[in-house]
Parts: structure tokens; C-alpha cells; sequence
């Protein structure tokens, strides 16, 4: 039984955010498939406590790099995507 059905509320969606270099740091370039291969890690673990009701919730800015890269992992999983942008209520 998932985090949800052990509180008693199956609407319960968990929402996490990331922010990691873009794909122009030497760090990332140099760690991207460890990097990778984290965010699956994680977001396995995060499934298997997830009910398929109440998909997570991934928040990113979209930059390239380590965001987008998670986004496109979580897509994957049929997770929902959040993306504020950074422009006022003008545009």
C-alpha cells in the first residue's frame, strides 16, 4: 500500500521539484549518466510508495540539463510535469 492509502487519503499526490546544472557544466557533462541513473534510482523508489491514482508531481524549470532530463524521466513514468516560467502576468 502506497504513503496515500496508509494516510487514508487516496488524492494525495506527492509533488517534488529539482534544479541541476545545465548540460554546458563540465560537472554534469562529465556525471550525466550517473546523473541519469539517480533520478531512476529515486523515482523507482518513489513509484513503488506512489498508487497509480495519484502519480507524483515533478516541478522543474526546464533548463537544459539536469531538469530536463528529469522531466523527460517522469513523462516516462506518466508522472505530471509543472513548469513555472519566469514572466509576469504581462506577457
Amino acid at each position: 500500500m502506497g504513503l496515500a492509502g496508509r494516510m487514508g487519503d487516496r488524492n494525495m499526490r506527492l509533488s517534488l521539484g529539482i534544479t541541476g546544472h545545465r548540460e554546458t557544466n563540465l560537472a554534469y557533462r562529465d556525471n550525466a549518466v550517473g546523473i541519469a541513473a539517480a533520478l531512476t534510482q529515486l523515482f523507482d523508489a518513489i513509484d513503488n510508495g506512489s498508487t497509480q491514482e495519484a502519480k507524483p508531481r515533478l516541478h522543474a524549470l526546464l533548463s537544459l540539463g539536469a531538469d530536463l532530463l528529469a522531466v523527460e524521466i517522469a513523462l516516462g513514468r506518466g508522472w505530471q510535469v509543472a513548469a513555472p516560467l519566469p514572466f509576469g502576468k504581462s506577457l
